[in-house]
């Protein structure tokens, strides 16, 4: 009887020992550990559900910690995998739903930073989306609401100077001015974009400068002032850059100079 004592007495110990070890490593946020110490009690525990339950809360609290970290080192997609892991069976979890807000917040800092350097690199439009982005993970952002309203008066005003430069435009071309217009329209479109009806009149304008100025230079080719006749055709080149017909003329000009210039060296 007292052997069968100490037998039990041992077997006690044994099984008590893991979960002990487990206890001290959840403690000490060891949680790795502690689920180590607690599978190996599984064969000699005599409450298997316990056991469980144990290794399961250390599972999740891994979790936790692993996620934690990735929101501090900004790995924030990765936190957004574990995030949703943990959401399947803890969505309600404190320690979860603290995770959403310092993931969410984190996120948020991100485009906030982006929004900003854009408006820093006065490109207000890319930098609205951004804030916009920012407000979306964060609806109480005070710096991206900020910079929408900033980024979002700088696009208004740039508007504004790019109807002002249009109109300026339509005043030269009715004027004659083509040049001038030109110049109105491309300042124009920088500010209001390839799509707007000012691009479509610099393209247009363009067509007849460089198309005027392939007249000019065949003019010259036919005299054979070959110099002068590459010189407007080079201006009419940047005006209307894909024609082939002003490639062409350019290649036969540049054979033919260079050709000049052999004659001459020859000659000396």
């Amino acid at each position: 009887m007292v052997r069968l004592l100490i037998i039990l007495c041992l077997l006690a110990g044994c099984s008590s020992a893991p979960f002990a070890q487990g206890d001290e490593h959840f403690r000490l946020g060891e949680y790795p550990q502690a689920i180590s110490a607690w599978s190996a009690a599984r064969n000699v525990s005599d409450d298997p559900v316990q056991v469980e339950e144990r290794i399961a809360k250390a599972r999740f609290m891994a979790l936790v910690v692993r996620c934690r970290e990735e929101v501090r080192t900004w790995r924030t997609d990765n936190a957004q995998v574990l995030l949703r892991a943990l959401s399947e069976k803890y969505s309600d979890h404190p320690l979860v739903e603290d995770l959403h807000s310092r993931t969410a917040r984190k996120i948020a800092a991100e485009f906030f930073k982006e929004g900003t350097d854009r408006l820093e690199a006065d490109a207000p439009q890319l930098a609205i989306e951004y804030f916009v982005k920012a407000l979306a993970w964060v609806e109480y952002h005070p710096g991206a609401a900020a910079g929408l309203a900033k980024a979002s008066a700088q696009v208004l005003h740039r508007e504004a100077l790019g109807e002002e430069l249009h109109f300026e435009g339509l005043g030269e071309l009715r004027l004659g001015n083509n040049v001038r217009a030109k110049a109105a329209f491309a300042h124009a479109t920088a500010i209001l974009g390839d799509e707007s009806r000012s691009a479509i009149l610099l393209a247009e304008l363009s067509e007849d400068i460089g198309r005027e100025k392939i007249r000019t230079g065949k003019i010259w080719m036919e005299r054979g002032l070959f110099g002068p006749a590459w010189v407007v055709l080079r201006e009419g080149f940047r005006m209307i850059p894909e024609d082939e017909e002003i490639q062409a003329l350019l290649s036969w000009l540049a054979g033919e100079l260079h050709a000049q210039r052999e004659i001459q060296v020859a000659d000396m």
